[in-house]
């Protein structure tokens, strides 16, 4: 039995010391699912339910921006807005329609001009090419009509030159006696004195043809054909073809690249006099001993065929006779033909100065090697 005490206004119950009470574990659950009260335990599930709804209320303002919101609410503004894929598809419908219609206008366009050509092919069937283009001879001003005709002739006459001259030069190739270039070289009776003094020390025919017009750009200077051809050492040199009313003949000089005097030899004897060379040249910095002074004299280095040694020319720069190849000169490298002589009491074997410029070419003009000269 239980035990009453009371002291004053204040009633105590106390278990009888005999009462057993039996006792009972509490068992620990979330604070949501049991809240006490002075009258017990209160709905539990709708309590919690209204403390979200106050969470979510006050989670999300509404000027908050989406990518601050919760997740669960980005989905529910996106639902508010409705998905984007009606006005894609819509979209996507509306491009392909406007294609259509302007395939169609394209069809019909080259329907209403196709009639012009009944057989494609026929289109692009290659006519007689005239080089003029289209223009018809009375819309061709009388300077046009002069330039295609001697661009026709000259068309013809390097593809002639071609087909003919190659067994010529051929034939010139396998010459095994001096006397038998005669026939066949330009200006036989000024240049086979040269011809036979160039081959007492040396051999005739030393290599072959292996490919004529080696580069494929033959190249016409007034009655001249330049051609490259591929010797059977595999160098590559120039041969100078002129057509003739007795056939071709080959320019011999520029072909062996001539020289008055040996070029080896010119570098012992130092003649004083001047000599004939046909060189190639560019400009140099090369100023020293008798021609140190730059302001007075043009350096040009020099090179020929027959050997590896250069020689250095000088140009007086106030010599009248020598404007045109100061000029030619400072264009570039410039095959030339020239006469040189060393000066007195030179101290040096590659120092020379260039006395004349008379040609820009080796191959010599007609009235260059003209054998009944005027003078």
């Amino acid at each position: 039995m239980a035990e009453v005490r009371s002291t004053g206004s204040d009633t105590h119950i106390h278990p009888a010391p005999g009462d057993k009470q039996e006792v009972k574990p509490i068992s620990a659950r979330p604070m949501e699912q049991a809240e006490h009260s002075a009258d017990g335990v209160v709905d539990v599930e709708q309590k919690s339910a209204r403390r979200k709804r106050v969470q979510r209320q006050r989670s999300v303002k509404p000027d908050q921006p989406e990518w601050e919101q919760a997740p669960s609410q980005q989905h529910a503004n996106q639902k508010d807005r409705g998905s984007p894929l009606p006005w894609l598809v819509a979209g996507g419908l509306l491009g392909l329609t406007l294609l259509a219609i302007g395939a169609w206008v394209v069809m019909s366009s080259a329907d209403t001009t196709s009639s012009a050509v009944t057989d494609f092919t026929e289109q692009w069937e290659p006519q007689n090419i005239s080089i003029t283009g289209e223009n018809t001879e009375e819309e061709l001003t009388e300077e046009v009509q002069k330039a295609r005709e001697n661009l026709k002739k000259t068309i013809y006459s390097v593809n002639e030159t071609l087909k003919e001259s190659e067994a010529v030069f051929a034939e010139f190739l396998a010459v095994k006696k001096v006397e038998d270039f005669r026939k066949m070289i330009r200006f036989p009776d000024r240049v086979m004195p040269l011809v036979k003094e160039w081959y007492k020390n040396k051999p005739i025919g030393e290599t072959s043809l292996r490919k004529f017009n080696y580069d494929g750009r033959a190249k016409m200077y007034g009655v001249l054909a330049i051609i490259a051809v591929q010797m059977s050492d595999f160098s590559i040199k120039e041969a100078a073809i002129e057509k003739t009313p007795d056939g071709y003949k080959i320019d011999w000089e520029s072909w062996v690249g001539w020289t008055e005097m040996d070029w080896d030899k010119l570098f012992e004897v130092r003649p004083v006099k001047p000599k004939t060379l046909l060189v190639r040249c560019n400009k140099a910095n090369y100023y020293n001993r008798q021609f140190s002074d730059d302001n007075r004299w043009l350096a040009v280095q020099m090179a020929n065929p027959q050997s590896d040694r250069s020689l250095y020319g000088y140009v007086d720069r106030q010599d009248p006779k020598m404007a045109d190849f100061i000029t030619d000169i400072n264009l570039g490298r410039l095959a030339a033909r020239i006469k040189i002589r060393y000066p007195e009491n030179s101290v040096v074997d590659n120092q020379v100065i260039i006395t004349e410029y008379l040609s820009a070419k080796w191959a010599a003009a007609a009235e260059e090697g003209n054998d009944d000269p005027k003078e």
